[in-house]
């Protein structure tokens, strides 16, 4: 089964048919680490699926600083969906981290596509379902777990990530600096936690 198939069939299961009529407004795409596949400021025009391959959502404030919104490991939609919806420039900068490989399918024919096709109808209602419990879900960690928290759920859903990109990724996706990191990790490691 092709690889974005088998990831939506996760949200809703759909016919051969729709499969087919998917595919046909999706391309696969390599992206190499290091790339922006979206830049703030752009009015995106697809729905990025991450097939493999971790991706960052960032944003930079006018001095110049990253801070990034979300780590993205495949497979998982990866873009800023509300521009997408509101066809407005996007606030965050999508990078890839290490070499990707996405789906990229064209966010207009798709809602096009839900409007006469049931099934896809469904499978978009529960896809924005399931992203509006994930983006809550993380506002309640973010408040709620303490930095060593988040880095140990972190390493849980990536355990490898120090092999796949720098420490001050890593700590920007936690909301921390790389002294609090490395804080962190000295004290995991003396208290062999991990």
């Amino acid at each position: 089964m092709n690889p974005i198939i088998q990831y939506l069939q996760k949200f809703h299961p759909i016919s051969e048919e729709s499969h087919l009529e998917i595919l046909s407004i999706s391309k696969l795409r390599r992206i190499r680490a290091g790339e922006c596949y979206v830049k703030a400021g752009e009015i995106p025009v697809h729905m990025f699926t991450l097939i493999s391959g971790i991706v960052r959502a960032y944003v930079r404030n006018d001095k110049g600083k990253e801070f990034n919104r979300k780590i993205f490991t495949g497979p998982a939609v990866a873009g800023s969906l509300t521009a997408l919806i509101k066809q407005e420039p996007s606030v965050y900068a999508l990078e890839a981290l290490t070499d990707c490989d996405i789906y990229c399918t064209d966010y207009q024919k798709f809602i096009e596509l839900s409007n006469k096709n049931l099934e896809v109808k469904e499978l978009y209602i529960k896809m924005l379902e399931t992203f509006f419990m994930e983006y809550s879900q993380r506002q309640i960690e973010l408040l709620t777990l303490t930095a060593t928290e988040r880095y140990l759920k972190l390493k849980a859903e990536i355990s490898h990530i120090e092999d796949l990109i720098p420490q001050y990724q890593i700590a920007a996706c936690l909301g921390i600096t790389p002294v609090q990191l490395s804080r962190i990790r000295k004290k995991i490691r003396t208290l062999n936690i991990l």
